[in-house]
C-alpha cells in the first residue's frame, strides 16, 4: 500500500509489512521505510473467486450485490487505456493493493476474476502481504455448457479473434477442472445448476471464508 507516514510526513512511500517475530495477523504491523515509525492495518483473508468465461462468475457476482457482508469487485473495469505498457504481474499487484486498501474501511473485499485466479499470478505479489490465508473458488462447466453461453453473449461473435478466443477459455475451465484443486482452488461445478442454487453456494463459500 503506498501511504503517507503518519509520523514522519513522508509522502507516497511503500509501508513494509512486519510480523514483529509474532504468528498471529494480530502482530503484523505497516513500517515506515524512511522513519521505522510502525502502525497496525486490517489484514483480511485473500478471497477469490475465479472460472473461465462463461462459466456463471459475473451473474454470480451481479447477484450476490448487497447480500454478502462483502464488497465485490472485479479486476476487468479497472482496466485502462493508459495500462497497454503495464505487465500482467504488475496490473495483478495493482488490483490487489486496491482491494487491500478497501479492507482498510473494515470491509471484506472478494475479488472476481479471471487471470488473477491462479495462484501462481498472486501468491507472488507484492501486495500479497497485506492479507492473510488465501481462499480461491473456481466457478467450471463442461465444455459444451460453456460454449452455448460464449455464443449467447452479445459481440463475442462478431470479431475474426471470435473462436480463438473461445478456444483460450474452453482450455482455461479445463485447466481449472484438471490442476486447480492441485494447486489449491476449491471447485464448483454450475454446469447443471440454476443461477439461483449457484449464487447460494457462492455466498456460503464467502460467509464461511471470508
Amino acid at each position: 500500500m503506498q501511504q503517507d507516514c503518519p509520523s514522519c510526513g513522508a509522502h507516497d512511500v511503500h509501508m513494509a509489512v512486519d510480523t514483529g517475530g509474532g504468528e498471529g495477523d494480530s502482530e503484523r504491523v505497516l513500517v515506515c521505510p524512511e522513519c521505522g515509525a510502525s502502525k497496525s492495518f486490517v489484514s483480511p483473508p485473500l478471497c477469490i473467486v475465479t472460472g473461465a468465461a462463461g462459466t456463471g462468475k459475473s451473474t454470480v457476482r451481479s447477484e450476490l450485490r448487497g447480500k454478502v457482508d462483502a464488497v465485490l469487485l472485479e479486476d476487468d473495469p479497472l482496466w485502462f487505456e493508459g495500462f497497454e505498457s503495464v505487465t500482467e504481474p504488475e496490473f495483478n499487484d495493482y488490483v490487489l493493493s486496491l482491494c487491500a486498501e478497501v479492507a482498510q474501511s473494515g470491509v471484506q473485499p472478494v475479488l472476481f476474476t479471471t487471470g488473477m485466479g491462479v495462484p501462481d499470478n498472486v501468491e507472488g505479489l507484492d501486495a500479497r502481504q497485506y492479507f492473510g490465508e488465501s481462499h480461491y473458488l473456481a466457478l467450471v462447466c463442461d465444455d459444451e455448457t460453456q460454449n452455448e453461453r460464449l455464443r449467447a453473449r452479445p459481440g463475442w461473435d462478431d470479431g475474426d479473434d471470435y473462436w480463438a478466443d473461445v478456444k483460450r477459455q474452453v482450455e482455461f475451465n479445463q485447466w481449472f477442472k484438471s490442476e486447480g484443486e492441485d494447486e489449491g482452488v476449491e471447485l464448483l461445478d454450475t454446469t447443471d445448476a440454476a443461477v439461483s442454487e449457484t449464487v447460494a453456494d457462492v455466498r456460503a463459500w464467502i460467509d464461511a471464508r471470508c
